[in-house]
């Protein structure tokens, strides 16, 4: 990231959530000056509340979202217009609940534009982000209390206990891919950023906003001299951060033998042994004068 973007200076105090951006594309110019954006690291209630409802919109079409959002009897009729992705009810909940863990937890909610348009969480070397399967308790009180408990059990009713599983199964998916790359000891001390959610909706996708944020962190990362890891499930994503520099290292796959690639679920019995499930990449990107690490 370029050392021009600077670090953030007190969080801003938060109100209402305000409008939708729906500017048009920018010029080649305004592309060019993206990268000089600054970036705002937000905390508490109200950071929660505008995060979740960006990630709710802009992953409605997912791939994974999609997979552990599948009942565990789909209609025979795979009708795909009743598919739980569809429900801002369902998908809010669940963002709540990831989003509140993530903070929680010591990751840093960043805000790349003004509407919130554009927003990722990351996790600094030494800190964990849990796992989406662990539990909140007892309740932090800037995060809304016993609701995040309630809003896990929602989510369980709605789509069924086995979404439960496909957490567990997603965790561990992302275990094996840094345990496959790193060394013993830097996994252990967790000694790299981590980049645990990073979107941008629809509306604004081209501008430039998601590198924006990613070069800001490799600032970060190159001023310590560590490495930043993520991983994506989808290809638009995955050549987004291929173009910042990172190297795609490993990839776990989820729903084999009963979802497509696209995370729906294949109707036709045969079919659905041959489905390759949804695709999970574990991507890399070292700062230039630092020796890789890597078994």
């Amino acid at each position: 990231m370029a050392s021009t973007i600077s670090a953030q200076g007190p969080e801003p105090e938060l109100g209402p959530e305000p409008e939708r951006a729906t500017s048009s594309q920018p010029s080649s110019t305004a592309k060019a000056e993206m990268h000089l954006l600054p970036m705002t690291i937000c905390s508490g209630k109200a950071a929660i509340q505008h995060a979740t409802a960006t990630y709710a919109e802009a992953f409605s079409t997912d791939p994974y979202q999609r997979y552990s959002l599948t009942p565990i009897r789909p209609s025979s009729s795979n009708d795909k217009a009743t598919h739980p992705i569809h429900s801002p009810a369902v998908r809010t909940h669940l963002w709540r609940y990831l989003v509140t863990q993530a903070a929680v937890n010591g990751g840093h909610i960043v805000n790349a534009t003004g509407d919130w348009s554009s927003v990722g969480i990351y996790f600094d070397p030494g800190t964990s982000d849990a796992g989406s399967t662990r539990m909140l308790l007892p309740f932090p009180p800037h995060t809304g209390g016993s609701s995040v408990l309630g809003t896990a059990l929602w989510i369980v009713v709605r789509v069924g206990p086995r979404m439960l599983w496909r957490g567990a199964a997603y965790d561990a998916a992302l275990r094996r891919l840094r345990k496959r790359y790193f060394k013993a000891e830097r996994l252990r001390r967790r000694d790299f950023f981590y980049v645990a959610v990073l979107a941008t909706l629809e509306g604004r996708r081209g501008e430039g906003l998601g590198s924006a944020w990613i070069r800001w962190l490799q600032a970060r990362a190159a001023e310590v001299g560590r490495p930043v890891w993520l991983e994506t499930s989808t290809e638009g994503a995955r050549r987004m951060y291929e173009r910042c520099g990172f190297r795609c290292v490993g990839c776990e796959r989820m729903g084999v033998g009963w979802v497509d690639e696209e995370g729906w679920w294949v109707e036709d019995e045969r079919a659905r042994r041959e489905a390759k499930g949804v695709a999970l990449w574990g991507m890399v990107w070292w700062p230039e004068g630092v020796e890789e690490e890597r078994r």
